[in-house]
């Protein structure tokens, strides 16, 4: 489902992670302390080139899709979303997460980046439902899905301070 994707946005070029040179390295660098704090404990844990290879490795095996958006400007990839296949209600689903270099964050480069893979999705796949889980504290993070059409799913269960958000695609 999510094989093949790619997609260009007005200021982004977004490829999987197989087209960088030095994938590893560039995961690892967006992996900064305070990123840590929102993040999955399997990308938290992640401190070495090795950690990383062998992270990207599974992600290969588990047909999670790692996607690095470069901005064409400044040719340096400058976020990571990750989205990962899921049924749902029988709903066809994808799950995402994003990272942002601190020096590109509150610049719209995670909203651009949303935004292009939730129209790639709906030119080129079945996805019924995308869902995204973030920190409740993480309000940049709130806003970027907001921004791009999702909303808070009150229905599902969640963690302390973890909110789910959701948006379903109607063709």
């Amino acid at each position: 489902m999510l094989e093949g994707c790619s997609f260009e946005t007005e200021r982004l070029s977004v490829d999987s992670w197989r087209s960088t040179d030095n994938a590893a390295a560039v995961l690892l660098s967006h992996l900064t302390e305070e990123a840590r704090l929102f993040l999955p404990d399997s990308l938290a844990e992640i401190r070495t080139l090795d950690d990383a290879q062998a992270w990207l490795a599974q992600q290969e095996v588990e047909s999670t899709a790692v996607l690095f958006a470069e901005i064409v400007s400044a040719n340096e990839t400058a976020a990571i979303l990750i989205a990962s296949k899921q049924s749902s209600s029988g709903l066809s689903g994808v799950y995402i997460g994003y990272l942002v270099l601190p020096r590109h964050q509150g610049k719209g480069v995670a909203t651009e980046l949303v935004r292009g893979f939730v129209d790639w999705l709906i030119s080129n796949t079945d996805v019924d439902l995308i869902v995204a889980g973030v920190n409740d504290s993480n309000f940049a993070s709130i806003s970027v899905l907001t921004k791009s059409g999702f909303v808070e799913d009150a229905e599902s269960e969640s963690s302390p301070n973890y909110l789910k958000y959701r948006r379903r695609i109607e063709r």
